[in-house]
């Protein structure tokens, strides 16, 4: 891999950080890492989801797979995964990708 210049000339323009990125840097033996993301958390669910639903809805939005959140909820992993399609059919998306949009816009459906 190529060296990367650490300084940019004062001339190269510079991106602002986006809003709601967040940076973690930590070191192990030495060596340099950074976890970076952003925060997806659920401030204003849409409307119509129970509690148990906005939990694996939060946990959808924040990366965690089916699996994942059988093991956290103590729930068989069909039983999740038929919780996220009732999820989804009562949100009218049909993916994560659709549910982490409708999230961003704050819509509500149903």
């Amino acid at each position: 891999m190529p060296d990367l210049p650490h300084d940019l000339p004062d001339d190269e323009p510079t991106l602002p950080s986006p809003a709601g990125l967040e940076v973690l840097t930590f070191s192990v033996q030495g060596d340099e890492y950074a976890i970076i993301g952003f925060e997806t958390g659920v401030s204003d669910p849409p409307g119509g989801i129970t509690a148990s639903e906005r939990c694996i809805l939060e946990q959808l939005l924040s990366g965690r797979r089916p699996a994942e959140i059988a093991r956290a909820r103590a729930r068989s992993v069909n039983t999740v995964k038929n919780q996220i399609r009732a999820l989804y059919a009562k949100l009218g998306v049909k993916s994560r990708v659709e549910l982490t949009a409708l999230c961003a816009r704050g819509e509500r459906s149903a």
